[in-house]
């Protein structure tokens, strides 16, 4: 929960020469559809824009995972 501010998850110690799987997990228990939206970006693209876990999820409360390469 990023309470309106920005907030960044940092992995050290990676192995460069690998590819890694990012699993995101969501759950909107406060707000309602298109009222929290935000961006999540990755190694600095953005990946998901406008980010709506309650209506990606199909309502308050439903867990939704995104995966990201």
């Amino acid at each position: 929960y990023g309470g309106g501010s920005e907030f960044t998850y940092t992995f050290s110690n990676l192995d460069a020469t690998k590819a890694y799987t990012l699993r995101l997990h969501f759950v909107e228990g406060e707000w309602g559809p298109g009222q929290r939206l935000f961006h999540v970006f990755l190694n600095g693209q953005r990946v998901l824009e406008r980010f709506d876990v309650c209506a990606e999820a199909g309502g308050k409360g439903i867990a939704i995972v995104r995966t990201l390469p």
